[in-house]
């Protein structure tokens, strides 16, 4: 039960009691908020002289963790004035050994207790009201002014054919699970240790994107982490998207999970990894394989990290009419005047669709074998359902056909829906009308010219907006261009729902 004190100024008994105790805490409470203040705008921080009949007060003037020499995400002990992080347990560890109970958060300006092992309100931690000094007016109306519309959008310099690496880090950048995790510091470099990290690289990136600063950003240590880290991409001149994807998706997972194990892509899809990659792109594949002889059904389960989609047999079943999308599916494939779709079509091209691609992708196939149980030589039938879906989708539309001489591009214009069911897509029947199959598009890669020759240029969703960023440059679109004919990749993300965590550990995905 609270005490009348703890009801008239604030949410902790706790705190309280030791303000009513410790005169040198009361006296000095006003600091706090101003220290913070001048810690997150970089101004000089100059200790107050000591209040009389109270020890001194000597607060850094540039805080790092006591433990580890991070410098984010940083408390003060109310007691002691030690300075630890509050990410790597540091500062839970300093106020259990020395028995204080109370840290000052000196990015939020809030109190913790240990007692209560939360965050507590007291008004007397508010700031005081000052008068405004001739500087401190000039920062409060250049910080207290609108963002712009393109905040948290920034430009990558063209490295020389490094197209397709600008892409993959915008759509990576943007989504908004990977985006989270390097923006709370789930990933120190001061902590990290290695001397070349690419996650280190990437939080680098990051930071820097979401810094404010619109000047286009060169990610060169970026390029050099990843080419060491990825043999088969490091080499100058233009690579596939997909591929780069692929192998940035393999640097990272070994960098934040330690290791590297075999699957699509060579990377492992385990559900079970806890890396942000595998708890974010990470899904499971059912394949069903039925003997029409004895009836035996061979079945097996698969990870993914992404799905490529047929465009070539799409485009013809497309045609004829051969066979037919279920009626969930046909949900997904608007009309062209529909505001969710944008117009598509080319010169003597066959216009399909996502979830025509996605229905082929799942539709029975007859595929000739040997049955294990009856041993007998069959056409049996075989199907592709998905198990797992993840919480962000990577769909890669095949557009290229490459062989030993020559290399193919199939010009096909497809339809991208902005909103994507993936009900009818899943093995289990009972999951098919779940909200959490419902996506959202956040991004969408786009190709032009031959492999070899072309550009990729990628649309980004950002503040209700579609933008279109072509290397260093970035300009506000409409979203007929966001999903236009030359789409290559597509990335969606799951629609927020109340059930749903800010960052996904593995259990949130339908199965």
């Amino acid at each position: 039960m609270m005490t009348p004190l703890a009801d008239q100024r604030g949410t902790c008994p706790h705190l309280s009691a030791v303000l009513a105790e410790n005169r040198s805490l009361l006296a000095n409470i006003h600091v706090y908020p101003r220290y913070s203040a001048a810690i997150k705008r970089g101004a000089a921080w100059v200790n107050p002289p000591a209040i009389t009949g109270t020890p001194d007060l000597e607060l850094p003037p540039e805080p790092s963790c006591v433990d580890c020499g991070y410098f984010r995400r940083l408390a003060v002990c109310l007691h002691c004035a030690t300075v630890a992080c509050s990410n790597h347990g540091h500062l839970a560890h300093h106020l259990g050994t020395a028995g204080h109970m109370f840290a000052w958060d000196i990015e939020y300006g809030a109190v913790y207790c240990a007692g209560c092992r939360d965050y507590v309100y007291d008004d007397r931690f508010v700031p005081q009201q000052l008068p405004l000094t001739k500087n401190d007016a000039a920062l409060l109306k250049t910080f207290s002014s609108s963002p712009p519309l393109c905040g948290g959008l920034r430009g990558l310099k063209n490295m020389g054919a490094t197209c397709y690496l600008n892409v993959v880090l915008q759509s990576l950048i943007h989504n908004p699970y990977i985006r989270d995790y390097f923006l709370r510091d789930m990933h120190s470099a001061p902590a990290c240790g290695a001397e070349t990290c690419i996650a280190c690289e990437f939080d680098g990136i990051v930071s820097h994107v979401f810094s404010g600063d619109t000047v286009p950003h060169v990610p060169h240590t970026f390029l050099r982490a990843l080419w060491t880290a990825r043999r088969e991409i490091a080499a100058s001149g233009q690579h596939d998207s997909h591929e780069c994807f692929i192998s940035v998706m393999n640097a990272l997972h070994t960098a934040l999970a330690g290791e590297d194990k075999p699957g699509r892509g060579g990377a492992s899809a385990n559900r079970a990894c806890p890396c942000p990659i595998h708890s974010t792109f990470g899904g499971t594949l059912h394949s069903r394989l039925t003997c029409p002889s004895c009836g035996h059904v061979a079945a097996a389960e698969d990870p993914f990290l992404d799905i490529s989609l047929d465009l070539k047999g799409t485009e013809a079943h497309a045609v004829i009419n051969t066979w037919t999308p279920r009626a969930s599916a046909t949900a997904n494939a608007y009309s062209s005047s529909s505001p969710q779709l944008a117009t598509l079509g080319g010169p003597g091209a066959t216009k399909v669709t996502l979830a025509q691609c996605l229905s082929k992708f799942t539709a029975v196939e007859q595929v000739q074998y040997t049955c294990g149980q009856c041993k007998t030589d069959v056409l049996g039938r075989k199907q592709m359902t998905i198990a797992g879906l993840p919480n962000s989708l990577c769909l890669q539309l095949k557009r290229f056909e490459v062989t030993a001489t020559s290399s193919t591009k199939i010009e096909t214009p497809v339809s991208v829906p902005f909103v994507l069911a993936m009900g009818s897509y899943l093995t289990e029947r009972q999951h098919r009308s779940s909200p959490t199959a419902m996506y959202t598009l956040y991004s969408v890669i786009h190709h032009k010219g031959q492999l070899n020759t072309g550009h990729y240029t990628v649309y980004i969703y950002n503040r209700g907006h579609w933008f279109r960023i072509d290397d260093d440059k970035v300009t506000r679109v409409d979203e007929d261009e966001a999903a236009g004919t030359n789409a290559y990749m597509c990335f969606y993300s799951k629609r927020p729902t109340a059930e749903m965590p800010l960052y996904p550990n593995g259990t949130s995905s339908v199965k």
